[in-house]
């Protein structure tokens, strides 16, 4: 049966939720839950899968203590997703969910079993299309291929969005500028966004109806050609010449970019700071004015974390991401190597 690993006393609140056969083995996979702001996690997935798998079953319920970190440890590692029961195994977290019930719709030959858009907006979860000829949206456009934010007005219009043309251009400009061809058919407006902001280092919010472009931060990763790792030639070259010395232990291009890094010329960029200049957000949703209680809420419990009162710093070596916060509200993002 589905059973069900309850932690509601670990902040954010937690769920874990993993097939089981008779001999309590894991058979079909788990979903590692952080709600959104500490609220009770929506069920109607849920309810979907056991429909769909029960055959008329009853589903074993497990509460955890919620006090002991070992008891929350050993149940995640108990429900660990052994994909088609060979060697790969991980743990499906927030931003991890979309590429889990893709495989698992896959694995089923196509039977959804599992909604991945519970929390999207209607208008998200709507079906556009884009493909070639393109509208002529100005004088002189051609059908064969469109900018970026061209694209994206094109998108949102077809689902009832607004866009912040003006926003989003101080946000990502040149990048939303790139040309694009893209052959997007009946994908929900989120999924066809994703497929098309990801390749550029873009991603978006929708504030109330209406749809702001801003860059992509990767977890442990980075911005583009901005990444851990990245040789000192590879930077330059990517963002041009940086604001002080380019032969020193500290590259800047804060007066363009709002970004930072430690450089070392064996191991390449090892710290990437991001400023509160910086006109973007993590693959998660968290950016410059993000609340730790946000950050809290789809990361889950950081590995460190220090408070001196109005200055808070929250840490999560897994992720390689640190935040930094001044009076609750996000000043700096540092992406590092994750690990551990």
């Amino acid at each position: 049966g589905l059973s069900v690993a309850e932690y509601p006393n670990k902040k954010p609140h937690c769920r874990l939720y993993f097939f089981t056969n008779k001999e309590g083995k894991n058979v079909l996979g788990a979903i590692h839950y952080f709600s959104r702001n500490s609220e009770t996690l929506a069920e109607p997935m849920i309810n979907q899968i056991l429909k769909e798998n029960s055959d008329g079953k009853e589903w074993n319920v497990i509460k955890g203590t919620g006090t002991r970190l070992d008891s929350y440890s050993r149940d995640v590692v108990s429900a660990y997703y052994w994909h088609l029961n060979d060697a790969s195994r991980f743990i499906v977290e927030q931003t991890e969910f979309q590429d889990y019930c893709r495989e698992e719709n896959k694995r089923t030959a196509g039977k959804k079993i599992l909604d991945s858009d519970e929390h999207l907006t209607e208008p998200e979860r709507k079906a556009v299309t884009l493909t070639k000829p393109y509208p002529l949206s100005y004088k002189g456009a051609t059908s064969d291929k469109l900018a970026v934010q061209y694209a994206v007005l094109e998108l949102s219009k077809q689902v009832g969005l607004k866009y912040n043309w003006d926003e989003s251009f101080k946000n990502t400009a040149p990048l939303c500028q790139q040309w694009v061809s893209p052959d997007i058919k009946g994908k929900p407006f989120s999924a066809a966004l994703k497929d098309l902001l990801t390749p550029v280092g873009l991603t978006y919010e929708l504030l109330g109806h209406t749809i702001v472009l801003k860059k992509l931060i990767v977890e442990g990763e980075g911005w583009r050609g901005f990444k851990v790792g990245a040789k000192r030639e590879e930077l330059i070259k990517e963002l041009g010449k940086p604001d002080v010395d380019p032969n020193g232990k500290w590259l800047q291009w804060k007066t363009k970019y709002a970004i930072h890094c430690m450089i070392d010329d064996a191991r390449g960029a090892t710290e990437l700071r991001f400023d509160s200049d910086f006109k973007g957000q993590t693959a998660a949703g968290i950016g410059i004015g993000s609340t730790p209680k946000q950050a809290l809420a789809v990361y889950g419990e950081p590995s460190a974390q220090k408070d001196n009162g109005s200055i808070k710093q929250l840490t999560w070596e897994s992720k390689g991401l640190l935040i930094w916060f001044s009076q609750d509200k996000a000043t700096q993002i540092v992406i590092f190597t994750p690990k551990g």
